[in-house]
């Protein structure tokens, strides 16, 4: 068995232990295992049933020791100096008061009651409307039904625990209450401009972005104008592209049988001078052979 204190073993060394190898919190007196409960929460101070929760988180053995430990609970933090009671603020929404650790207490584990004193006319000094607190532990039920009237009863002890400052102080539980509707009706009133203020904001916008969507819109009308001009205009250009290309087509045949008719006419010329070469020659030959002859 580890011999560690309560205090003392992280929630995560008791998380990662076999059955066999977590603390036993019998061993410890309730008000540690308490005090260690509420010290090592992050606020420092719990509520009765996040007490119940944590203990039972931290120490599986009160998840199956039954309902008569919360019983117990509540005698301890009830009676001991050592722990005392929070009111809740108004701000925090919720049921029931805290419970935190005085570590300032004087020696001494059991807290003094106080007990009304009765005058000489035998008439109580405390106040008449101040409800009158029941004490001592509902009967329990026998018979089949003793498990499930033990729970309810249990129940109904925690719902009156934690009711206990609406009994005792009913001025300040009005008060609270106040506290809260008024709070409650500012954050409602506050949310109300926020959200008109939000809505106000979003027309603007919309109106913007309508006049925008306008002025795109015409924008586009003119590009697309534009645009048509252009594709009209790059037609008539391609027309004329076309037509020129036709004009230069034939007149490169034209020239072409120009060339070609020079070129006939160039031989032609050549083979007329060719033919009237000889026949000059043939006359000159015969001019030469008739003189010689005579």
């Amino acid at each position: 068995m580890l011999a560690l204190h309560p205090c003392q073993a992280p929630n995560n060394l008791l998380q990662h232990l076999p059955p066999n190898r977590l603390i036993n919190p019998t061993k410890h007196t309730l008000p540690v295992i308490l005090r260690c409960t509420i010290l090592g929460s992050t606020r420092k101070r719990l509520t009765i049933r996040e007490i119940y929760a944590a203990m039972e988180e931290k120490y599986p053995y009160y998840k199956t020791a039954g309902p008569t430990w919360k019983q117990s609970v509540r005698h301890h933090l009830s009676l001991n100096r050592l722990f005392e009671k929070q009111p809740r603020p108004a701000t925090d929404p919720g049921f029931g008061s805290y419970w935190g650790v005085n570590l300032e207490a004087p020696p001494g584990t059991k807290r003094p009651r106080k007990r009304g004193r009765t005058g000489r006319d035998g008439d109580s000094t405390e106040q008449e409307t101040q409800p009158i607190k029941k004490r001592g532990r509902p009967k329990k039920k026998s018979g089949k039904g003793s498990d499930q009237g033990s729970d309810d009863d249990s129940d109904e002890e925690e719902a009156e625990f934690e009711s206990e400052d609406e009994s005792v102080y009913p001025y300040e539980h009005a008060r609270r209450i106040a506290e809260v509707k008024r709070g409650s009706a500012s954050r409602r009133l506050q949310q109300q401009q926020e959200s008109a203020q939000l809505s106000s904001q979003a027309l603007e916008e919309q109106a913007t972005m309508r006049q925008q969507c306008s002025d795109a819109v015409s924008t586009s009308l003119k590009l697309s104008g534009q645009l048509a001009d252009a594709q009209a205009e790059i037609t008539s250009i391609r027309a004329t592209l076309r037509h020129t290309e036709a004009e230069l087509g034939e007149e490169r045949r034209r020239r072409l049988d120009a060339e070609r008719q020079a070129h006939y006419e160039v031989r032609l010329r050549k083979a007329q001078e060719e033919t009237l070469q000889a026949i000059r020659g043939s006359l000159f030959q015969s001019s030469n052979c008739g003189p010689s002859s005579s």
